[in-house]
């Protein structure tokens, strides 16, 4: 008697796993990556708009001998990165999209800044004028991991002695880590 053989075409239940597996396990490595990467892009772009913002500032020390008390016509409005973002409040808050915001005096200091709400990290530079001349900052809620590494990855160091009041867009007051840059 002859038996046949029949061939069947598929894949078995455990090599249907072992796939499922190493793709998960790619996934892992891959999607806080793809996070970092999203969160590096943003800062490169908001990192010169704070640039130009304080240049603008600047420009109108230079010519007024003082800062101008909030964002005005003479501050934004020659820099045509910022179109799309609108000047939200009486407190001078330009939003722009994806959460991303820009403020001058934000912090009660003299520095000009950018806030991305949803990853929760802010850059912000010191005014010529100011205590801190030509200085730059990295605020980073302490419980994002990956805003404390786009800190980091700026050269950033970790500074105890520095308070910018309530940030809740970085997830409340004193719930965020200053790095030096």
């Amino acid at each position: 008697m002859q038996q046949t053989r029949v061939m069947s075409s598929g894949f078995t239940l455990m090599e249907m796993l072992v796939v499922v597996l190493i793709v998960a396990v790619l996934a892992s490595f891959a999607i806080p990556q793809y996070r970092m990467v999203v969160v590096r892009s943003k800062m490169a772009t908001s990192i010169p708009m704070v640039r130009a913002l304080k240049d603008g500032m600047e420009m109108s020390y230079l010519v007024n001998g003082t800062y101008p008390d909030r964002f005005g016509g003479e501050v934004i409005m020659d820099i045509d990165m910022f179109a799309g973002c609108t000047v939200m409040d009486p407190e001078g808050w330009i939003t722009c999209p994806d959460d991303v915001y820009f403020d001058i005096y934000g912090w009660t200091q003299l520095t000009v800044g950018a806030v991305d709400a949803r990853h929760q990290v802010a850059y912000l530079m010191w005014l010529d004028n100011s205590a801190h001349p030509h200085e730059k900052r990295c605020l980073a809620n302490r419980d994002n991991q990956t805003a404390n590494k786009l800190c980091k990855s700026l050269g950033g160091q970790v500074t105890q002695t520095e308070n910018y009041g309530s940030m809740t867009t970085l997830g409340g007051s004193s719930n965020y880590t200053v790095y030096r840059i």
